[in-house]
């Protein structure tokens, strides 16, 4: 049986190892931009996301991403954005 650390190390290298992030929830959430953000900031933030950041984020994210030709399109991009605005934001900083 192969410990952790050698599943990763040969992953690293093995490009049959796929990882695959499911998006699904975000995605049905992401034309409702307080939703997204609500549901992300419990997820990610464990609700440490401070109010100007989430009204900012609530505000600029139907700016952020506008792909009228394809919504499924628009609704993932839209997600994914509100994912990495959120693990960069410094209230999602761990300090120790």
């Amino acid at each position: 049986e192969e410990s952790v650390h050698n599943l990763f190390r040969s992953s690293q290298y093995d490009f049959t190892n796929k990882l695959f992030l499911n998006f699904d929830d975000e995605k049905a959430l992401a034309n409702d931009p307080q939703a997204l953000v609500d549901h992300l900031d419990v997820l990610l933030a464990h609700g440490n996301l401070t109010n100007k950041f989430r009204r900012e984020l609530v505000a600029a994210l139907p700016e952020l991403i506008n792909n009228a030709d394809d919504p499924t399109a628009e609704a993932a991009e839209r997600a994914h954005a509100a994912i990495l605005c959120i693990m960069v934001a410094p209230e999602t900083a761990v300090t120790r």
